[in-house]
């Protein structure tokens, strides 16, 4: 929901309306009322320009205020979210008031515990290096923006405690291992995990228990090695986004662990997918001059395998809700097969789709859930052309669902 506000901003309304079908998809009716006024939201603002102007407004100081946040610049901060707040229509007024009233004090809060641990660290005394110490790691433990100037100040700290207390060959020690760890942090957020393994071996040989970073490694490769497959999934009809995660995977073709494995394995699929979709793209090959034989077609509209359910909940005009809610099953109206298709798929082969379809029963997209995935293609064009089912309705008002359908030729 996030990104469609984002997407919002800058007028990408198709984009913002699919990032909530995926929120829709996966937040089981926890956030239905939020998703259907986002959504609604959006059906206003494509033809309002002064309501686009007012969010792209929005989301511009939205990104000034989390510049000077993270940049430790709290009066600049406070000023781009505060004219948030001020405004009237915006869908980020939560988010500013979050950073107004929770994040922006723990910053000053936590610039505040510095301005008084940066003298105590300079300190010769064990108590005035030991306040310093526990100042600091009070902004360590809130974990904001000037967290790496804490553990900057954290490292001094240390070094004027080892010499107070004549360790120093174990105190180069102890500082070698927190730069090894931040050493992996950086490499982390590079996304270098070859790099940051190889540290994890230094801390180990140093004496260090790297138990947290192996950990955060692990972390960081498992989200990585998990967005592969999320990238692949959705763009499993787009060839260039495909051709795009191609290129991105050989970074990590080679690598050891979950995420060489990941790599490996959706690289793999690749090609297969964009064979496929050359082949849906590609017009039907000219036959020869001869007699046709006359070849049919048979379309049938599945009911759901599950039984039916009533719906409880709101319910929204054009809301999109699954087909074990509709009153009545949907029926084939009209779902002629075009004779350019029978002709060219195999006789007696089943072609088996999952289709989109509106509040008027017009189909509007879908995927090919089984059979020649080249016929599927033209089926679905075929379907978004000229097919029509009965119009899916819901406690009597209209929808828009999902239906499979078989097509037996």
């Amino acid at each position: 929901m996030d990104e469609a506000k984002k997407l919002m901003g800058s007028a990408k309304f198709d984009a913002a309306e699919d990032k909530l079908k995926q929120a829709r998809g996966i937040s089981g009716g926890t956030h239905g009322g939020d998703i259907d006024a986002l959504s609604r939201e959006i059906v206003s603002l494509r033809s309002d320009t002064t309501r686009q102007a007012q969010l792209k407004k929005e989301e511009g100081l939205r990104q000034k205020g989390l510049t000077a946040f993270n940049g430790g610049k709290v009066s600049d901060a406070r000023k781009a979210f505060d004219e948030i707040a001020k405004m009237q229509g915006g869908v980020r007024r939560a988010d500013a008031q979050d950073y107004l009233t929770k994040r922006i004090p723990d910053l000053e809060k936590a610039d505040g515990l510095l301005s008084q641990a940066r003298p105590l660290a300079q300190k010769k005394d064990k108590a005035s290096l030991e306040q310093a110490r526990g100042l600091v790691q009070q902004v360590i433990n809130m974990n904001g923006p000037l967290t790496t100037d804490a553990r900057s100040l954290e490292g001094t700290i240390n070094r004027n405690m080892d010499a107070l207390s004549g360790a120093e060959a174990a105190a180069a020690t102890d500082r070698k291992i927190n730069d090894l760890r931040s050493g992996v942090a950086q490499d982390i957020q590079r996304e270098e995990y070859g790099a940051a393994r190889g540290k994890v071996d230094e801390i180990r040989g140093l004496g260090g228990n790297p138990s947290d970073v192996v950990s955060a490694i692990d972390r960081a490769e498992q989200n990585k090695a998990n967005s592969f497959q999320t990238q692949f999934n959705g763009g499993k009809n787009d060839a260039n986004a495909l051709k795009q995660l191609q290129a991105e995977l050989q970074k990590y073709m080679g690598a050891s662990g979950k995420i060489g494995e990941a790599a490996r394995d959706v690289s793999g699929k690749i090609p297969a997918e964009l064979a496929r979709l050359e082949a849906a793209s590609r017009p039907p090959e000219k036959q020869p001059a001869g007699p046709e034989v006359a070849r049919s077609a048979t379309v049938q509209v599945l009911p759901s395998a599950l039984s039916h359910l009533s719906w409880t909940g709101p319910l929204g005009a054009g809301q999109l809700v699954n087909n074990r809610y509709l009153d009545a099953p949907l029926k084939g109206l009209s779902t002629t097969v075009p004779g350019e298709i029978t002709q060219r798929a195999a006789a007696g082969s089943i072609v088996q789709l999952r289709l989109d379809v509106n509040d008027s029963g017009k189909l509007t997209g879908g995927v090919v859930n089984n059979g020649d995935p080249g016929i599927g293609q033209l089926l679905i064009n075929a379907a978004k052309s000229g097919w029509q089912l009965s119009a899916p309705v819901v406690n009597g008002k209209p929808v828009t669902t999902q239906v499979t359908v078989k097509v037996q030729f």
